[in-house]
């Protein structure tokens, strides 16, 4: 319906033009370029599908290493969407967000699988190892044409609100809300799911932390948004 009330008023312009002396000759004047325009537009929605599925190839890549992330990027991918549509974020950066949450442990690539599948808790040096995975995703990356906005949530997702995350220890508003966005999905579905170091916990105390750590690890306005995406849901009460 909505394509039937935009052409209506087109059509009923070109019919006048129709009428009029040498108004075919009009109409193929005035139509070509919109013609031409319309073709752009398909190919820049080909190259748009193109480059996402591209995205969804190397997450896929992360995931066959790692067994335990399988699906994680997806579901980061989610939750982020969610909590930017809540946040009333302009879809073109909503696209940017999803980008980014698919892309943001890329960098495990480089991580050695013993400490990436061990089933205990790391050793301090086998953390610092892993912590240098958002740098990893920030070099393998470089060459590949992504905007700003991509580039800092990738790198910056393990950031804290208070400024004890890592690599670069930035807190508040150093960086974009967009980042908090991918920390508090990314957080979330690592607490819901199970990893080789620890069980899922029930929702319920997931909840419980995110509502803890507003205002610490999390930005509040991104745990407040999450939530209430998640009552409307029906996820929680």
């Amino acid at each position: 319906m909505p394509n039937i009330a935009a052409s209506a008023p087109i059509a009923y312009f070109i019919a006048k033009i129709l009428g009029m002396q040498n108004g075919v000759y009009l109409v193929l004047f005035i139509m070509l370029p919109l013609l031409l325009a319309r073709y752009s537009f398909v190919l820049y929605l080909d190259a748009k599908a193109n480059y996402y599925n591209m995205v969804k190839t190397l997450t896929a890549a992360l995931e066959a290493k790692d067994k335990y992330t399988e699906g994680h990027a997806h579901r980061v991918e989610e939750y982020a969407e969610m909590i930017a549509r809540k946040m009333h974020y302009h879809p073109g950066d909503i696209d940017d967000i999803k980008v980014a949450a698919l892309l943001h442990d890329v960098g495990k690539i480089g991580i050695d699988e013993k400490i990436l599948n061990k089933p205990g808790p790391l050793t301090p040096e086998e953390r610092a190892v892993i912590m240098t995975h958002p740098e990893i995703s920030a070099s393998i990356l470089k060459n590949v044409k992504l905007n700003d906005t991509i580039r800092e949530a990738i790198l910056h997702h393990h950031e804290r609100y208070d400024g004890g995350g890592y690599p670069d220890h930035t807190k508040g508003g150093e960086i974009s809300t967009a980042v908090y966005i991918i920390g508090v999905a990314d957080a979330y579905d690592a607490m819901t799911s199970d990893r080789p170091y620890c069980a899922s916990m029930p929702v319920e105390r997931v909840v419980e932390i995110l509502k803890e750590e507003s205002g610490k690890q999390f930005h509040p306005k991104v745990v407040c948004a999450f939530l209430d995406a998640l009552r409307e849901q029906g996820v929680i009460s």
